[in-house]
């Protein structure tokens, strides 16, 4: 038998003694509860607990080697008392338990004890498989909190009227440049009227001249007098509209100067308050992000890409099951194998030390009540002589049950060999043997 397989016998409390009394298939499948307590379940408490204890236990200032020492010591220390004290005690004691509402209660204090310690476990390895969708959904909570934070900063330092002011008078600025690129239409008009007036006359002053003759008229002279007084009344028509172009224009400079200092003004105020925001935000805005990304809010992260993904859920949940179904698999594998010869014989020797225990028990009770009773009769010679049978009388049903257990001891070895040589029988003689045997205990211990 190889060390890994004595060590695994050993785990679920087989003796060497009684381990080379038994066959192998017996024994193998003993083993193969050892082992599922060291491969299976010590493995998935211990990967549970170090992630645990590397997200909630660890600051954050801790280097990665003490982070890594911190989180496996308390994998190792949880992976042991699960699985090698708490696991292990319970298969022990379970071969103890003849009563079935007692193993009934041993199986749902397991189960609670997986919903309460173990659910921490097979959560953190769930934790630890969706870690990146974990990740993304912190930070977005992160981001949404940085935000809140930020326009409640804001508010207090009246950011957003600073904003709208700013906006107000860059939208103002805009707008006057570009209407300073064109004339109002009513100036235009005076303008392009006092154009075509003196065009007109000038034009109405050569067409007189051309036709005139060598010696003007009276009535030429005439003409060309009141030409040259709609000539002057053109001239007064359009001084008056470039005065009117002139005065808009200053009027439109000095409106565009003033909306110009006010979007300075507003812009310098703006930048101020965004400098005093950023600066009582940005402590603040670390923190939030270093307390978001902490390992005690991943759950609340979890839960929220869980709202969101629905897929994730359910996935989740399935390998949640399957973690804490792999976690009471040895008990249950040890309560499913009744029939190992294995368990039979340790129930058997616990039954046998039990019995002859309470038979000691009873004999010393009769003989301390015997002995009292003896000596207020203050007759020590008879209360010496019947105690000398008395202790004849006890000691014969003890030998007698020694006899007996020697001869179980025959009729097991009988069996095993008869079995041995008749392999297709094995079953029906170990059963037998196995029945008889529990009667014969049934009976002595009544």
């Amino acid at each position: 038998m190889h060390l890994l397989k004595r060590i695994a016998l050993r785990v679920v409390g087989v003796s060497r003694e009684l381990a080379e009394s038994h066959s192998g298939p017996s024994l193998t499948l003993t083993a193969a509860i050892g082992y599922a307590l060291m491969f299976l379940t010590f493995p998935l408490s211990f990967l549970g607990a170090a992630l645990y204890a590397q997200a909630n236990l660890v600051p954050q200032t801790w280097s990665a080697l003490e982070s890594w020492v911190v989180a496996i010591g308390f994998g190792l220390g949880w992976g042991l008392c699960i699985s090698m004290i708490l696991d292990r005690l319970m298969l022990i004691a379970s071969d103890a338990i003849s009563v079935n509402w007692a193993l009934h209660a041993l199986a749902i204090l397991r189960i609670a004890l997986v919903l309460g310690s173990s659910w921490v476990v097979s959560d953190e390895i769930v934790l630890w498989v969706y870690r990146a969708p974990i990740s993304d959904t912190q930070r977005q909570m992160a981001l949404d909190v940085r935000s809140a934070s930020l326009r409640q900063i804001g508010d207090l330092h009246g950011l957003s009227a600073s904003l709208q002011d700013a906006e107000k008078w860059g939208r103002e600025t805009a707008r006057l440049e570009t209407a300073a690129q064109s004339l109002p239409a009513e100036i235009r008009e005076g303008l392009n009227a006092g154009e075509a007036c003196l065009n007109a006359v000038a034009k109405a002053r050569g067409l007189l001249l051309r036709n005139a003759p060598e010696e003007i008229s009276a009535v030429h002279l005439a003409r060309l007098k009141q030409l040259d007084i709609r000539q002057q009344q053109c001239k007064d028509k359009w001084r008056m509209a470039v005065a009117r172009r002139d005065a808009w224009r200053q009027e439109m400079r000095e409106r565009l100067q003033e909306a110009r200092a006010r979007q300075v003004e507003s812009d310098g105020r703006l930048r101020m308050t965004q400098e005093a925001v950023a600066r009582e935000n940005a402590p603040q805005s670390e923190a939030i992000t270093r307390n978001q990304m902490d390992g005690s809010n991943r759950e609340l992260a979890f839960e929220r890409l869980k709202t969101q993904r629905p897929e994730v859920n359910r996935k989740a949940m399935v390998i949640w099951l399957v973690l804490m179904l792999l976690e009471v698999t040895p008990l249950m594998i040890k309560w499913w194998s009744s029939n190992n010869p294995v368990f039979q014989s340790i129930r058997a020797q616990l039954a046998t030390e039990a019995s002859s225990a309470r038979m000691q028990t009873a004999y010393a009770e009769a003989h301390e009540a015997y002995f009292k009773d003896a000596l207020a009769g203050m007759d020590m010679r008879e209360v010496f002589q019947q105690e000398s049978l008395n202790l004849q009388k006890a000691r014969g049903p003890l030998s007698t049950f020694d006899a007996f257990c020697a001869n179980l001891d025959v009729s097991a070895q009988k069996a095993k060999t008869f079995a041995q040589r008749h392999p297709g029988h094995a079953g029906l003689v170990m059963d037998a043997f196995s029945g008889v045997v529990e009667k014969a205990l049934g009976k002595v211990s009544s």
